[in-house]
């Protein structure tokens, strides 16, 4: 499986490209950094015709991460409540909200990266999930 990321202006239109998990380490290695503090990495991949995408909102110096997924419907991760009154990531310099709940350890949401690299159809089972709510 293949899929493309962006996390960086400079990516163009076709992102960076993963198609096996050392690429895929590699890319969000160079993503978890001060340079992209509280910056989202944006993941798709591609199911017969279908889009689906996992985005990883990540705060490196924290150690922790929140998960969006978007497919048939969209999860955000369920971790540990934090002490945020507003758990925000960037991307491209546009927040977004994640539930303040949502934040997991850097290491699960790599894992959860290298599950949707194999299938991106499918919520990665190393990640406890909610469903968004409709509020």
């Amino acid at each position: 499986m293949t899929v493309h990321m962006w996390y960086s202006k400079d990516h163009g239109k076709d992102g960076v490209t993963a198609t096996n998990e050392d690429e895929l380490r590699e890319a969000l290695a160079t993503f978890y950094t001060d340079e992209y503090y509280m910056d989202i990495v944006n993941i798709v991949g591609t199911v017969d015709g279908q889009d689906f995408l996992l985005d990883i909102g990540a705060a490196n110096r924290e150690g922790i991460a929140a998960l969006r997924y978007a497919g048939h419907d969209v999860h955000y991760s369920k971790g540990e409540p934090t002490d945020y009154d507003v758990l925000e990531f960037a991307y491209y310099g546009t927040p977004h909200e994640f539930p303040t709940d949502a934040a997991v350890p850097w290491a699960k949401a790599v894992d959860a990266a290298l599950a949707f690299l194999h299938r991106p159809d499918r919520l990665p089972d190393c990640v406890d999930w909610q469903l968004k709510s409709e509020s």
